[in-house]
């Protein structure tokens, strides 16, 4: 297990790429991911996928979910207990979440 006050860079490097490998309908990947110290942020990036079956953002949403949870089980390989805090309202940015 490792603290999780100081993350080695390849720990949240790791878990970075395990969001990045999330499933998401015809492969449109409609988030971006940025981070800061250990929090990696999740936006929504609503001009990824433009499909029928997107209506109002509710897919992408799903597929955002999706990174979250494949950056949480990442974590837990690592001994890490990651937490999420979703965000109910994204603003201008489309912040979703924060792990």
């Amino acid at each position: 297990a490792i603290s999780s006050d100081s993350l080695p860079t390849q720990v949240i490097h790791y878990i970075f790429r395990a969001g990045i490998q999330a499933p998401s309908g015809d492969n449109a990947q409609p988030w971006k991911l940025s981070y800061k110290g250990n929090t990696v942020l999740v936006y929504l990036d609503r001009e990824a996928d433009h499909s029928f079956f997107n209506v109002d953002q509710i897919a992408s949403i799903i597929y955002c979910g999706a990174v979250l949870e494949n950056m949480r089980l990442a974590a837990s390989v690592f001994g890490l207990n990651a937490i999420i805090n979703y965000l109910t309202t994204s603003g201008k940015d489309d912040l979703m979440a924060s792990i």
